[in-house]
């Protein structure tokens, strides 16, 4: 099990397996997480790993992608930490939806950016300008949903 320092010493997983599956600490702050084995015969040893970081939340978006396969900036990908919501909704210069996308916790980790294809069809975008909606929240409770997280997109092909 592990003992975060920033969730008051209370023990926050507890595994009976052999192997355990890692435990993932999302709130921003500094742990120290001590793993302690017992055995069927009670005979228990530990060890602790100090200064485990995770980082505030933040958001960085980038104005311009060029999504022309040469595996250079072939996404439209929003520079996120520490987020447990996100939702990316891109709309063309006529209003129309081009692609949305709405997850969180553990699904946001799969999300890979726009990849400039029509609702996720093998349609492609056009070249041009695109206005992007993006609301998110932070595992710190800060949220993103302001006239600063709406803005234009550029698209290169």
């Amino acid at each position: 099990y592990s003992l975060p320092r920033a969730i008051e010493n209370s023990i926050d997983s507890i595994s009976q397996e052999k192997d355990p599956p890692p435990h993932i600490y999302y709130k921003p702050g500094e742990y120290i997480i001590t793993l302690t084995i017992e055995s069927d015969k009670y005979c228990t040893d530990s060890t602790s790993f100090e200064k485990i970081v995770v980082e505030p939340s933040s958001l960085n978006i980038p104005n311009v992608f060029t999504p022309d396969g040469d595996g250079l900036n072939d996404f439209f990908m929003v520079d996120a930490k520490s987020l447990k919501y996100l939702s990316v909704n891109i709309y063309s210069r006529s209003g129309i939806k081009v692609f949305d996308f709405v997850a969180d916790g553990e699904k946001l980790r799969d999300w890979t950016g726009w990849n400039g294809n029509v609702n996720n069809s093998s349609a492609k975008a056009s070249p041009g300008i695109y206005f992007y909606i993006i609301r998110a929240r932070g595992w710190d409770d800060i949220v993103y949903d302001s006239k600063e997280y709406r803005g234009f997109l550029y698209l290169y092909r």
